[in-house]
């Protein structure tokens, strides 16, 4: 048996009898713990555009202490936490995918809505 191409993990899969979770069921398993530690990249990416861009139509109120260093350390430091996080994710998953078959709108709905749930979920509790 080799490692080709994913050959063995096949081979592995057949001896145990079952075809393993669905598709849906891993992309979830995965992209929960993914979207527990985007929790901080999607927090600075809130604080940043509340600051400097939502603030700027008079959608939010600016917080004066984050903005008297400027719009530039602000997006820096965002950009720092965003771009890893999301390389991260999109490698995973776009394997995942390929690895398993599947793709379409509404799967990577799932990945996406797996992503965000635990940090909706942390953003509305209460205190």
């Amino acid at each position: 048996m080799s490692f080709a191409d994913g050959e063995f993990a096949d081979h592995q899969g057949a001896r145990r009898g079952g075809r393993g979770l669905p598709a849906p069921v891993v992309a979830v398993l995965v992209n929960l713990p993914l979207g527990i530690v985007g929790v901080i990249p999607y927090w600075f990416t809130w604080s940043f555009l509340a600051d400097f861009v939502f603030a700027r139509f008079g959608w939010t109120t600016a917080n004066p202490y984050n903005t008297r260093d400027g719009a530039g350390l602000a997006l820096g430091v965002t950009l720092a936490a965003l771009l890893p996080y999301l390389l991260l994710a999109v490698v995973v998953n776009w394997f995942g995918a390929r690895r398993r078959g599947v793709g379409g709108a509404g799967f990577w709905a799932l990945l996406v809505a797996a992503q965000l749930l635990p940090a909706v979920v942390l953003a509305n509790l209460p205190g």
